[in-house]
């Protein structure tokens, strides 16, 4: 794959919605977790993550400053725990 030519380590991630919207979508599978997981790329899930209350988001899926301000703070986080 291009990312072992380029020596760099891809990763998926499911960017958080709003709680109705989770409602709404949870069921609808685009099979993006089988492929990623079928080519051993790591993912992380932050669509149900509960630090993310309604008044983070800007529309349904998209997070407003305070959300990703949020957001940014808790890959981070992650990201140097791993």
């Amino acid at each position: 794959m291009i990312f072992n030519f380029f020596n760099f380590q891809l990763i998926g991630i499911k960017y958080p919605v709003s709680n109705l919207y989770y409602e709404k979508i949870k069921s609808y599978d685009m099979n993006a977790e089988k492929v990623l997981s079928s080519n051993n790329i790591e993912t992380f899930d932050f669509q149900n993550f509960l630090s993310f209350s309604d008044d983070m988001f800007k529309d349904q899926d998209h997070l407003n400053k305070k959300g990703a301000q949020l957001f940014l703070e808790e890959l981070s986080d992650i990201l140097d725990n791993r």
